[in-house]
């Protein structure tokens, strides 16, 4: 009977429980000087970066589930042109019934550079112009119209870089990667995903460039202007051609060597287990 009795008071702490929690809302501002260095880590947190043409850091944190201080320990300082932004959250922490979420917007000049760190979250960059590192244990990665150098990597989730410029390396333990833009050089490196590469005129084979597929297909479109000397190989797939190459060896369904327009640096192509496709953009 006295269980019986605890079933309205349990049942009541439930239903308070499952309440959706209201958001705690942070924000800090700074003013730096030209070019300047952002740095942002969390735990656990959707990135979000925006870039404009104003001398200024702008950071809006906004918590739901964890409260500010108590339980989600927020910092940003700056020193000289240097803004370091911190989201922790606690470890070992059990709650019943409540969504934790948080998301860290930062507005900062268009011309800087960039580092996100997050063990679990997505990450959005918008257009910047600079070196660019971004890592997150668990999410996805968009990063539209970054120019200079850029290197993206997840351990769990896709990677889509559009309209790109410069140097770009990105890597996923498990998802799709899809990039357009004009490289210098390209690294890509997918354990299960889909590659596709649309390469735009004006890219030049400066130095190496590399798809990798441990369990994905490729496509491959590049420009009728490039010059590369292509090496592409698949374990278990098939091959396909769709633009002139001139093949040096023996080359099969599964493995060709060649030029492109003469030659130039090294292109290579990998796939483990899926086809590889390059045609004409």
């Amino acid at each position: 009977m006295r269980f019986v009795r605890c079933l309205p008071a349990l049942a009541l702490a439930l239903a308070v429980a499952a309440r959706p929690a209201s958001a705690e809302q942070w924000d800090r501002h700074f003013d730096v000087p030209a070019h300047p260095h952002v740095s942002v880590e969390a735990d656990d947190g959707h990135v979000t970066i925006t870039t404009w043409n104003r001398p200024e850091v702008s950071v809006h944190v906004e918590s739901k589930g964890w409260h500010v201080g108590s339980q989600l320990r927020l910092d940003a300082h700056q020193e000289g042109s240097e803004i370091h932004i911190s989201a922790r959250t606690p470890r070992g922490f059990v709650s019943i019934g409540i969504n934790h979420s948080v998301r860290i917007d930062v507005s900062m000049p268009r011309e800087a550079e960039l580092e996100v760190r997050t063990g679990d979250g997505s990450v959005e960059i918008a257009p910047l112009t600079g070196r660019l590192d971004v890592q997150t244990g668990d999410g996805a990665i968009l990063v539209r119209g970054a120019r200079g150098d850029i290197r993206v990597a997840t351990a769990d989730g896709g990677i889509d870089g559009e309209d790109l410029d410069g140097r770009f390396h990105a890597s996923t333990q498990d998802g799709h990667i899809r990039v357009s833009g004009r490289f210098d050089v390209l690294d890509l490196m997918s354990g299960d995903g889909r590659l596709v590469a649309d390469i735009e005129p004006g890219s030049v084979v400066r130095e190496p460039w590399s798809l990798h597929t441990g369990d994905g297909s490729q496509l491959l479109r590049l420009p009728a202007s490039l010059k590369a000397n292509l090496e592409a190989q698949t374990g278990d797939g098939r091959i396909t051609m769709n633009m002139p190459v001139e093949f040096s060896g023996d080359w099969s369904r599964s493995h060709l060597r060649g030029t492109i327009n003469g030659g130039g640096g090294p292109l290579r192509l990998h796939s483990g287990d899926g086809s590889i496709r390059v045609e004409k953009r």
